[in-house]
């Protein structure tokens, strides 16, 4: 009597599941050790791919706006007014975070252990020894190609930083925005505000092409933008006061671990990391690879 081998056993099985129709299970959730995997139900549309563009140590607050894409926030609590506070994509929170307004999330609530993440400018890029110019002002179109320390920088016409031979970095006291900034070239710009920043009109940092070649360096303890604004930078805050308000713009990213950030009027297209936030007046925050197929 010939034997029947497991080779000939996996045929066998195969045959019979080609010839005899199974049924399907859905898994909602599958636990793990390390937290959840949450899952459509198969008749629902599915959410788009997506990556964290929100991601606070303590509490969120939503009166008037949308965060789009994931998520995250370590310690909460979580508070959605309704109809106009909105999560829409994946929300991560470590399991003892409170939520109130469930039903202001368009998106799987995933309990899990997340710890804060804080970003913060590496200071090792800046070059040694940036010569001091004192006080500076430009009242007409300007051009700037080497690194600098100023005082008083007053820009009441357009400056276009170049930075084809090299990284170029602006350490400025007190800043009077009072023009637009440009950035050309392959390499770095870097603007470290050390004192405080005043914007009068409405004003343009950077463009949307070079918003990946610009950094905003701001160390004062707070800072209120109210003004009309479109910046397309890397904003580093690195107080614990940020106002942000009245049409303003934003392509890059906002860097302010430390800080309670509150934005109203305000359209980011980009990343957020701080320590607490507060959204109103039909505020959005928004995936930049998302805006960008729009």
């Amino acid at each position: 009597m010939n034997k029947i081998t497991i080779p000939m056993i996996s045929i066998i099985l195969l045959l019979i599941s080609l010839i005899i129709p199974t049924s399907a299970t859905y898994v909602k959730s599958i636990q793990l050790n390390t937290g959840s995997i949450e899952a459509e139900e198969p008749n629902e549309k599915p959410l788009p791919p997506s990556k964290t563009i929100a991601h606070i140590h303590n509490s969120l607050t939503v009166s008037s706006g949308t965060i789009d894409s994931e998520t995250e926030v370590v310690h909460g609590p979580i508070t959605l007014y309704g109809p106009n506070g909105k999560l829409n994509g994946n929300v991560l929170v470590n399991p003892w975070v409170s939520i109130s307004g469930l039903e202001q999330i368009n998106g799987p609530i995933i309990r899990e252990e997340i710890h804060e993440k804080k970003v913060t400018f590496d200071y090792s890029i800046l070059q040694k020894n940036i010569p001091s110019y004192g006080d500076y002002n430009i009242h007409e179109s300007t051009t700037i190609n080497s690194s600098g320390q100023y005082y008083n920088f007053n820009l009441n016409n357009t400056l276009t930083i170049d930075t084809s031979n090299g990284d170029i970095v602006l350490m400025i006291n007190h800043l009077n925005l009072g023009g637009d900034i440009k950035v050309k070239g392959t390499n770095r710009a870097i603007i470290i505000i050390k004192d405080n920043i005043n914007i009068n009109g409405n004003r343009k940092i950077g463009s949307p092409t070079m918003q990946d070649k610009l950094d905003l360096v701001i160390q004062n303890y707070s800072l209120n933008i109210q003004n009309h604004m479109n910046l397309y930078a890397s904003l580093y805050f690195e107080g614990s006061w940020l106002t942000i308000r009245n049409h303003i713009n934003i392509e890059g990213a906002i860097y302010a671990p430390n800080a309670n950030v509150t934005l109203s009027e305000v359209t980011l297209s980009g990343a957020i990391y701080c320590n607490a936030l507060s959204m109103e007046q039909n505020s959005r925050i928004i995936d930049k690879s998302i805006a960008n197929s729009k």
